[in-house]
């Protein structure tokens, strides 16, 4: 459950890509890690289903009707050193709205062992009050029945985000929403237009879906012989959302079996990567090495970019001559939805203030705070919230600058985004596995159909153990 998606820094460029790779955890694992709960103390109050006391009112469908009251304790993801002068104003801010009230905020390092902490603290029915996940940890608690259920019990809290991001929480049929939505970074398309002019295309009209990215990149590894390149080969930061933009079918449809080795678009894909490489298009030292394409791009080796916004903060901070010639589009995709893959925040069940929990899940999360955190100068984020992503902060564009046309272009697909479940199901060994035989078949070792199969089967091996 390693937290992903979390902002870039002012200070680091590591950890770009992200966003785009699924969690560390399984659902499985941490569902059965959760269900082994102690519950050798004794107890009188209600419990969930992992044996951990939970107050009557954090249960059932009844919404929650008490003023917010008591101590609670708030925690993000590696935040805190960079962005206090954000949170605690904001902190500050509610509690003077909710006197009764006193909000201690906490800040987990988000390192490797994000996941066996926050397991041993749901083990010891010991979760903060309100705290940030990914979507993998979400589902986790919530099928360990960890966590309060948003559509009882704050019933009008969903309108306030774009529906489709809303829909991405949703389980038991849409009828319950563990989490709300908080912050995200939509893909975008990051190229050099002067090298893209040089190998005789236009850079006025970027490729638009994964068929035209491929036919590109192939294009401009005919026409630079070596000069530069096309692509950074390594496409593990990319290759789910990609994906999902070229509507690959990646399971069946109660996601119990991974089914991409046979779809088209997958196979195409693949193939596309193979042909670009033999087209001279990927530096063959790439494939392998890593998923960042920062410094070859800010070196001017490489047309395209990384595809997070956040990427052109640090071109502009640190590669001078090469941001000012970087173009940006929307991200090439073929369903018309712009992936989502971003953070959460939940409330757990264990919580001894319900009504002060959700109250400040849902203040942390309306539309005025994620603009503000979306404004602040410190971070390149987007809001999950419909009218903050309507802002003007996002639609005015300063003439030539490549942030501030991300920021237009990311905000508009963001108002019609989409989460695909299979994203919960590849985990880092998936992840990994499918990575590596995606490089076999690059540099023509072994054949798209090969490599997705050989992942296919892996991934549901993975699958069947759990």
């Amino acid at each position: 459950m390693q937290a992903s998606g979390a902002p870039e820094r002012k200070s680091s460029m590591m950890n770009r890509g992200s966003a785009r790779v699924a969690a560390v955890a399984s659902t499985a694992i941490v569902v059965m890690a959760l269900t082994a709960c102690s519950t050798s103390e004794a107890s009188s109050g209600v419990k969930n289903d992992s044996g951990c006391d939970v107050q009557p009112e954090s249960r059932g469908s009844e919404p929650l009707t008490g003023e917010p009251s008591g101590e609670i304790t708030f925690q993000t993801t590696n935040l805190k050193k960079d962005f206090s002068g954000f949170f605690e104003p904001l902190i500050a801010e509610f509690e003077e709205q909710n006197p009764e009230v006193t909000v201690t905020w906490i800040d987990d390092p988000g390192d490797q062992d994000f996941e066996s902490r926050t397991l041993a603290q749901a083990r010891a029915c010991d979760l903060p009050d309100v705290v940030n996940l990914n979507i993998t940890a979400v589902t986790g608690l919530n099928e360990a029945d960890q966590l309060i259920d948003f559509s009882a019990k704050a019933p009008d809290v969903g309108s306030v985000y774009v529906e489709s991001v809303w829909d991405s929480i949703a389980f038991d049929e849409g009828a319950q929403h563990p989490a709300l939505p908080w912050y995200w970074s939509p893909s975008v398309l990051t190229y050099n237009k002067e090298l893209l002019e040089k190998a005789g295309l236009d850079p006025e009209n970027p490729p638009t879906t994964s068929e035209e990215f491929f036919d590109v990149a192939q294009t401009i590894g005919e026409e630079a012989d070596g000069e530069f390149y096309a692509l950074n080969g390594n496409v593990a930061w990319d290759f789910l959302t990609d994906w999902q933009a070229a509507g690959v079918e990646m399971m069946n449809d109660d996601h119990t079996e991974f089914t991409f080795a046979d779809d088209p678009q997958a196979i195409a894909y693949v193939q596309g990567l193979a042909d670009a490489y033999a087209a001279g298009a990927i530096a063959p030292d790439s494939v392998a090495g890593s998923p960042d394409p920062t410094e070859a791009y800010s070196a001017g080796q490489v047309v395209f970019g990384t595809r997070n916004a956040s990427f052109l903060r640090y071109l502009r901070d640190n590669a001078p001559s090469i941001y000012p010639v970087t173009g940006v589009a929307s991200a090439p995709q073929s369903t018309g939805k712009t992936p989502f893959v971003g953070q959460y925040i939940a409330v757990p069940n264990t919580t001894e203030n319900p009504e002060a929990a959700v109250a400040f899940a849902a203040f942390l999360t309306n539309d005025a705070n994620q603009l503000a955190w979306a404004k602040d100068p410190g971070v390149v984020v987007f809001p999950s919230s419909t009218e903050a992503l309507k802002d003007p902060f996002f639609s005015a564009t300063a003439d030539g600058d490549p942030l501030s046309q991300a920021r237009a272009v990311a905000a508009e697909d963001a108002l019609d985004a989409a989460f695909s479940p299979a994203m919960i199901h590849f985990g880092a060994a998936v992840t990994a596995e499918t990575t590596k035989q995606l490089q076999l078949a690059t540099i023509g070792e072994i054949s798209p159909e090969e490599a997705l199969q050989a992942a296919q089967d892996a991934g549901n091996q993975q699958l069947a153990s759990k």
